[in-house]
């Protein structure tokens, strides 16, 4: 049964589902959570652990969309988000 949630294999290339390419270079962490799915408190774990690389401009923190792609073509491990 597929969920939606597999990734598509095309010869020895694993992509996501997802096209991150039309998003913005730059994202916000309401921006980063919803794409994730998860909660801002689940975004600043990952920012705070270093898992996802960002910029602080001011008050303002900026995640890179190719440090969200990199994190995303990671194999799944819920534990990322503890």
């Amino acid at each position: 049964m597929d969920n939606g949630s597999t990734r598509r294999t095309t010869g020895s290339t694993v992509r996501p589902l997802v096209d991150l390419s039309d998003l913005p270079r730059l994202l916000t962490k309401p921006e980063v959570g919803d794409l994730l799915r998860i909660s801002p408190s689940g975004v600043d774990r990952l920012l705070s652990s270093g898992r996802l690389p960002c910029y602080h401009l001011g008050r303002r923190v900026l995640v890179p969309r190719d440090a969200l792609e990199t994190l995303l073509a990671r194999p799944f491990n819920a534990a990322v988000l503890r």
